[in-house]
């Protein structure tokens, strides 16, 4: 921290077992920044990875310095004596796994999912394919491909590849769905499939954009709801859209013109629509 503070905004801190280590920590790392003539807050993003550790969550969220918890999924299944397995592993441990985020947002706080370990690994290039070629077969089907030119092998490390990154896909879209505001990435190759269940298509954050301004232009009016197809938009509903509204802003799929057209600002889409416990992490 003395030498690399000026460059770091959070620090992950691993097998904590009680908030007030977690406090002390975070005094210690502020402290040292500060000799280091640093002014800024240096934040924990701090893994929960034993029963301990998950029983002192509320605390260790509310210490102002914690800015995210981190579900460890194999450190916390080795100490229940549990197991991780591919398939299963985010039905196995949803108990707990579900309930961070919640324990996470009720401080204002985010959470973190656990990596997927299951790694997309790349198969050997043949020695007399080009690496266009050996790009191209990586993005493409492998049920599209001819064994007899590209080999049996070649496909078959393919296939288990591809099985892979929709695991790691599915567990994503799981852990979005649940409440967390991330994933842990593993691999290089995880990055798309798991950016990608919070990042939604521009088509999807214009729908939930526009819901909201509905929900807003209702809302004048005196209405407490607005029909959205088939479903009765209230503000329950409208709230769950709004982090569709706000994935699509920080991933540049929305924009400040996006945001205008609706005739609101941004401040008064979000007082309409999310309420103040919810604002608490903004």
């Amino acid at each position: 921290i003395s030498k690399a503070g000026h460059k770091l905004r959070a620090l992950v801190i691993p097998k904590t077992e009680t908030a007030d280590e977690v406090a002390d920590v975070a005094r210690m790392a502020n402290r040292i920044n500060k000799l280091a003539g640093n002014d800024h807050t240096l934040y924990l993003e701090v893994l929960i990875e034993s029963p301990r550790a998950y029983k002192e969550a509320w605390n260790i969220a509310a210490i102002p310095e914690v800015s995210a918890l981190i579900f460890g999924a194999w450190d916390f299944a080795r100490t229940i004596g549990g197991k991780v397995t591919a398939e299963g592993w985010i039905h196995d441990q949803a108990a707990v796994r579900q309930l961070l985020p919640v324990i996470a947002a009720s401080e204002g706080k985010d959470a973190v999912d656990a990596v997927t370990g299951t790694l997309p690994i790349r198969p050997k290039r043949p020695a007399d394919m080009d690496v266009d070629t050996y790009r191209a077969a990586l993005s493409a089907d492998p049920e599209s491909l001819d064994e007899s030119t590209w080999g049996t092998d070649f496909i078959h490390a393919l296939r288990t590849r591809r099985a892979t990154l929709e695991l790691a896909r599915r567990d994503a879209e799981n852990a979005r769905a649940v409440g967390f505001a991330a994933k842990w990435i593993l691999h290089p190759d995880q990055i798309d499939p798991i950016q990608g269940a919070w990042t939604p298509s521009r088509a999807r954050a214009l729908e939930a954009l526009e819901l909201t301004a509905a929900y807003c232009r209702a809302a004048q009016t005196g209405s407490g709801a607005e029909v959205d197809g088939t479903r009765l938009a209230d503000k329950a509903v409208v709230g769950t859209d709004w982090w569709v509204v706000k994935a699509g802003i920080k991933s540049g799929t929305l924009d400040a013109n996006d945001i205008e057209a609706t005739g609101f600002t941004f401040e008064q889409l979000q007082r309409t629509v999310v309420t103040r416990s919810a604002q608490i992490g903004g």
